[in-house]
């Protein structure tokens, strides 16, 4: 009896030498002995031991807020919204370019020139923001193309007229035609013969 609890008593100091050697000592985790080191949980981490690399729990995930996008114009691109979060500020939906869009080109009618006035050729806008892309350009007035408004002699109980103008194009009168006197008569004698005896 008294040789077996010698015996367990030196197979129990060997044990405790041997789990007080440096080489067991250090390979035991810091954190068996003195706990874990946390580290709160991120947006995309949960809560994690500084030592270990122990994981808790779960990832908090993100905090997301709209980043407003802006349309595009007919000369400036624009993009598209995106998502930021709030908290770490990691980008989770990034914005994308829109292209310009380009002019829609619409006529801006012209008007022709007359005999008086100027015209306008046509031109060309943006029927989205009204950009002239064309511009209208002045016609010059054609000026009057002259016709001769033929008169008419007097005679001796009517008037006559002078000879005058007028435009061809739009009728305008050009010289005015003036009023000729009529002639009157002039008086001739004809002759009469004397009567006879017999003739009257």
């Amino acid at each position: 009896m008294k040789t077996k609890r010698i015996v367990l008593l030196v197979a129990l100091l060997v044990i405790i030498a041997a789990l007080s050697s440096c080489s067991f000592i250090e390979q035991l985790s810091p954190c068996m002995i003195t706990g874990h080191n946390w580290t709160d949980a991120t947006c995309t981490a949960p809560k994690t031991c500084a030592d270990c690399g122990a994981t808790e729990g779960e990832a908090l995930g993100h905090t997301e807020e709209i980043i407003p996008g802006m349309a595009a114009t007919c000369t400036t691109g624009g993009y598209t919204e995106g998502k930021i979060c709030t908290v770490c500020n990691e980008v989770t939906v990034a914005q994308e370019e829109i292209s310009a869009l380009g002019h829609t080109e619409e006529v801006v009618p012209g008007y022709a020139a007359t005999c008086t006035e100027k015209g306008l050729s046509d031109g060309k806008k943006c029927s989205v923001c009204d950009e002239t892309l064309v511009a209208q350009e002045e016609i010059a007035a054609l000026g009057h193309t002259e016709e001769v408004v033929p008169g008419k002699a007097a005679t001796c109980t009517e008037k006559g007229l002078k000879d005058g103008k007028k435009c061809s194009v739009c009728d305008e009168i050009l010289l005015a035609q003036e009023e000729i006197a009529a002639l009157g008569h002039t008086e001739e004698v004809v002759p009469g013969k004397a009567a006879t005896c017999t003739e009257k």
